[in-house]
């Protein structure tokens, strides 16, 4: 997943979709630093692993982020609730823990949410009725 590094230069990219392949190893900072235009993230069915990086929060026009059948450990991000565009967010079938963040409750525009076949444990929060 090193190639992400040259990605910054592309501006105007609204979507990456790399879903179903072989990639493997961690996502690198770099992830942050991508297009602000970015609209969809989707890596699923890879062989990703480790956290998911905070400075995902920096791509502020996500609608749309999918990285489900991974291989992801450790909490997932509270600063995602930040993603005030995000639609549709899976990561289902990965490895996280701990609890589900608060913050997902910021997620007002959120339609389609899926953590299933995780190591999730703790409260729904009450907060995610905030939902439309």
């Amino acid at each position: 997943m090193s190639f992400l590094s040259s990605l910054p230069n592309a501006t105007n990219l609204d979507l990456l979709e790399l879903n179903h392949n072989n990639f493997g190893g961690v996502l690198s900072e770099s992830i942050s630093n991508l297009s602000t235009k970015l609209a969809d993230l989707s890596l699923t069915y890879n062989q990703l692993s480790g956290d998911v990086l905070a400075g995902i929060s920096n791509l502020i026009n996500l609608e749309n982020l999918f990285l489900a059948g991974n291989q992801f450990t450790g909490n997932i991000p509270p600063n995602i609730g930040q993603l005030q565009k995000l639609q549709e967010f899976a990561l289902l079938e990965n490895k996280f823990s701990g609890n589900i963040p608060n913050s997902f409750g910021n997620l007002t525009l959120l339609s389609k949410f899926g953590l299933a076949e995780n190591k999730l444990h703790g409260s729904i929060p009450v907060s995610l009725g905030k939902c439309k």
